[in-house]
């Protein structure tokens, strides 16, 4: 048997080689998928790509956060923004880290994200994007930490790589089945659209969905304690689409 450098496989050495040499979206994804598909090595991969890209050095004036390294920003929503982060106590690990932004932190805003929160932590789904851990920052922001998701909208999925209908509609059923596992949790998602629902590619190249973006969404269960502002008759959710759903039934 070959010998093993750096504590791991040479097939494993060379992966990690091909990695992305930026600290960034691509080489968080593709190491997490390394270390799904290599569990038992895992944590040598992920201490050997720290020290080969130097994340100290990649990611300029890093902010830690309750054990975050909290490094570009991904995204930003309403009333928050989400970036690439690594768990650097406990398990070793990059996260999606939602955190509030100003001037959204009064206690209505700070009631609908932690209904946020919970709403995602009820539901258990493939296709719906897993929250691990929450809390507050030293400066009072809330935050919460999610499954790091690939992919880009679905719309541009289908038009960049000319899905064909049957294929799209294959798409649509992953989706429903998803949102037939929210409403049994008797979950709404209120803005449902191309751009928060994510495709990518699993570790055989099918397609893969994740449904993001439960900030507007609503409970209907007295059971479920979920605290936070009741919209009564305002308008909520993208307009184009809501006219959709609403034409609909």
């Amino acid at each position: 048997m070959e010998t093993e450098r750096g504590g791991l496989p040479p097939e494993l050495m060379d992966a990690l080689a091909d990695l992305p040499t930026s600290a960034g979206l691509a080489h968080a994804l593709r190491l997490e998928g390394l270390c799904g598909r290599h569990p038992e090595h895992a944590a040598r991969l992920r201490e050997l790509a720290a020290e080969v890209l130097q994340l100290d050095a990649a990611i300029a004036a890093p902010r830690l956060v309750a054990g975050y390294r909290l490094g570009p920003l991904l995204g930003e929503g309403g009333m928050g923004r989400v970036y690439l982060a690594e768990q650097v106590v406990g398990v070793r690990r990059f996260v999606a880290f939602k955190m509030m932004k100003p001037p959204y932190d009064g206690p209505v805003f700070v009631a609908q994200f932690e209904r946020e929160r919970q709403l995602l932590a009820l539901m258990q789904h493939d296709s719906i994007a897993k929250v691990f851990d929450c809390g507050v920052s030293a400066a009072g922001e809330p935050w919460f930490t999610m499954e790091l998701v690939g992919g880009v909208p679905m719309d541009r999925y289908c038009r960049d790589r000319r899905v064909s209908l049957d294929d799209r509609i294959g798409l649509l059923v992953l989706v429903c089945d998803a949102m037939q596992h929210a409403h049994q949790k008797r979950v709404v998602h209120r803005d449902l659209k191309p751009s928060n629902v994510l495709v990518g590619d699993d570790d055989q190249g099918r397609p893969r969905v994740k449904i993001i973006d439960f900030g507007l969404a609503k409970v209907q269960a007295e059971e479920i304690a979920v605290a936070g502002p009741q919209t009564g008759g305002s308008v909520v959710g993208t307009v184009e689409y809501r006219r959709i759903r609403k034409s609909c039934g």
